[in-house]
């Protein structure tokens, strides 16, 4: 007997905590507005109330996590079908093929400049 999978909004929640994604980075992936994808992920607050996401909605939202549609609508992969990275696991790749190419000095380069984004992320280290 198969399990009932998640409800949508469980499932958004857990899978952006799974790939480390936060909300903010799925809105750039997605195009989706922020406020939309917190009600999305809030859930139903009433128990009457539905919340039904467009068919395009859902897309961009898969292919954010790398997912099919019937996989983030709680369906099983299909078992021939190579696994798809995620959005960012493609950044990543993409990285790793221009950074290949790079000189030492590029390379020294971005490095400094990859601390400064990460203390710019972080404030509490530049204190």
């Amino acid at each position: 007997m198969a399990t009932k999978p998640p409800p949508l909004y469980k499932r958004i929640r857990a899978l952006r905590a799974e790939q480390g994604m936060s909300r903010t980075e799925l809105h750039k992936l997605t195009k989706v507005s922020l406020s939309y994808l917190q009600d999305l992920e809030r859930g139903p607050r009433d128990p009457l109330y539905k919340y039904n996401p467009s068919m395009e909605i859902l897309q961009k939202i898969s292919k954010a996590f790398g997912l099919t549609l019937a996989e983030l609508l709680g369906g099983q992969p299909d078992k021939d079908a190579a696994p798809k990275p995620s959005a960012a696991d493609a950044v990543r790749q993409d990285l790793k093929k221009k950074i290949d190419q790079l000189e030492l000095e590029e390379l020294t380069q971005l490095n400094e400049l990859l601390l400064v984004i990460k203390k710019h992320k972080n404030p509490a280290r530049l204190r």
